[in-house]
């Protein structure tokens, strides 16, 4: 899952001078590699028309 990833960190420094890191990840799917996820996992699709 390394490809599509991408990180945005924020870092907060309160009055008193404390810091918080905030590290939020993201990754994004392309249909193939979503539905491999899930059906890893135990789903099952159906194609409805």
């Amino acid at each position: 899952m390394e490809n599509n990833t991408w990180l945005n960190q924020y870092t907060v420094i309160d009055e008193n001078g404390a810091m918080k890191i905030y590290r939020i990840w993201f990754h994004d799917y392309s249909l193939p590699s979503i539905t491999k996820v899930l059906e890893d996992h135990g789903f099952e699709f159906y194609k409805m028309v």
